[in-house]
């Protein structure tokens, strides 16, 4: 049986690839900080350019509705979707605002 992270939990990514940067992508929207690390200079950063394009071109809303329907098929304990994000959402705010 897997447990829930806590909501705010750090979330650590070994590894900037396609892989890595979908997890860090998930983690992220879901709410938790992220520290992406690969071994290859500047591939961690490339990934976050990556992953921020991505959530640019996908839409805020889209990517709550995603989440939604995740959290709906496999229980809000493993797909959740941040009260920072929800706000952010609804004042129309980009994700990397602060």
């Amino acid at each position: 049986m897997t447990a829930a992270i806590a909501r705010h939990a750090p979330v650590a990514v070994i590894g900037a690839g396609a892989m890595g940067a979908g997890i860090a992508q998930i983690a992220a929207v879901a709410g938790h900080p992220v520290w992406l690390l690969d071994l290859k200079p500047g591939a961690a950063a490339s990934a976050i350019a990556g992953i921020r394009a991505t959530l640019a071109a996908v839409g805020r809303r889209h990517v709550l509705t995603v989440l939604d329907h995740l959290a709906a098929a496999y229980g809000g304990y493993r797909y959740r979707t941040s009260v920072l994000l929800r706000r952010k959402v609804a004042g129309g705010r980009s994700f990397h605002d602060t």
